[in-house]
């Protein structure tokens, strides 16, 4: 007779504890989830626009330029310290379009005001400001969702 094995499974293959404990850790993914969204919706401002919107096609212009650039340095540190961040370049291309959308003088004097001086500051300094910049996917294939925090 072969000896009795003390091994056994954590988790029982099947019946009642298995989907238990499976139920038990979908909820809890669930609530995460939940909580999670519910931060985002405090932190972060999100703006449903057109997909074919300058906003979205120049900032994925702008990740895509940033992506072949970082390519090119093998050091991911050397990348982040020589090009920045991807978000600095979205927020940067975002500046660009309302530039260009701007009529009022005064606001495209403010908007290249703001452009000069964070400029001179570096990326470090436009990151302190917005942490947080992109463009996502929406339910609707017509439209993107952009995601900004300004501090």
């Amino acid at each position: 007779a072969a000896p009795h094995s003390t091994k056994r499974r954590a988790i029982p293959e099947k019946g009642k504890d298995s989907d238990r404990i499976l139920a038990l850790i979908a909820r809890l993914s669930l609530h995460n989830a939940q909580q999670a969204r519910a931060a985002m919706a405090m932190l972060i401002q999100v703006f449903k626009v057109p997909s074919e919107d300058p906003l979205v096609t120049q900032a994925k212009a702008a990740t895509q330029a940033y992506a072949e650039r970082a390519k090119e340095v093998s050091d991911p540190a050397e990348s982040r310290l020589r090009y920045g961040l991807p978000h600095i370049h979205v927020w940067n291309a975002w500046l660009h379009v309302l530039l260009e959308k701007a009529t009022d003088t005064s606001v495209q004097q403010q908007i290249r005001d703001y452009s000069s001086t964070m400029q001179g500051r570096g990326w470090q300094a436009v990151h302190a400001e917005v942490p947080h910049a992109r463009v996502s996917k929406c339910y609707d294939k017509k439209y993107m969702k952009l995601e900004v925090r300004v501090i």
